[in-house]
């Protein structure tokens, strides 16, 4: 008896245990395994929504733009709890001594790394956006004020004051409320020049790798 327990120093059973064991731990690997390449994959996937340089051809593109990123972000946002899951189940099989446990602990900074990533490009790409909306918005406001303008000059150029005086009241009174309209978009030409200035100080350049330029004598 003590011959045979010599031999044999495992419990009867004990073998067939200790397999079952490391089958369960390489079928938790695999499966491990597999849950980090799917997230790997989905990131990968929406790594191009955040790499674009596109920033649109004017207003109306960059905010649909803007809308874009928000969709995505908020996708990205949802799926923050399903990458954390994989990772804690990851550590919890590093916590219990797995075998692969270093294999387990790369693949989860790989998995970490890429998520960070993600979501620096992901706040890049929202600061472009919202330069870009600011330097269109600047030149859609530049365009209107102009277009006023030129709407106005003949009538502030017009040298005709009226053969009488019920036409001289009419056309003093169209002029003394152009000129409070004047005033208010005076306001509005100085706000405008205050953000074009702060636009060129930025440097800000539009998703055609171009800077969009803001024009030196707007700004005087």
């Amino acid at each position: 008896s003590s011959g045979i327990n010599a031999e044999w120093p495992l419990r009867p059973g004990e073998p067939m245990r200790l397999r079952k064991e490391k089958l369960s731990d390489a079928l938790l690997l695999q499966q491990f395994f597999r849950d980090i390449e799917d997230e790997m994959t989905w990131v990968k996937e929406k790594e191009p929504g955040v790499k674009t340089t596109a920033t649109g051809s004017d207003l109306y593109s960059a905010r649909n733009l803007v809308h874009t990123h928000k969709q995505l972000m908020s996708e990205v946002n949802i799926h923050e709890g399903k990458i954390n899951d994989v990772c804690a189940r990851g550590e919890t099989m590093v916590e219990n001594k797995h075998f692969a446990l270093l294999d387990i602990q790369d693949k989860i900074g790989l998995l970490r790394k890429r998520w960070q990533n993600l979501h620096a490009l992901a706040a890049a790409r929202k600061a472009d956006l919202e330069d870009a909306i600011q330097i269109h918005q600047f030149f859609t406001n530049a365009a209107d004020i102009e277009s006023w303008c030129k709407e106005m000059a003949p009538i502030f150029n017009n040298e005709d004051y009226g053969k009488d005086e019920d036409t001289s009241k009419g056309m003093l009174r169209r002029t003394q409320a152009l000129t409070i309209e004047l005033q208010g978009r005076a306001t509005k030409v100085k706000e405008m020049i205050d953000e074009g200035n702060r636009c060129k100080q930025r440097n800000i350049i539009l998703g055609n790798g171009k800077k969009k330029k803001v024009p030196t004598a707007t700004l005087r």
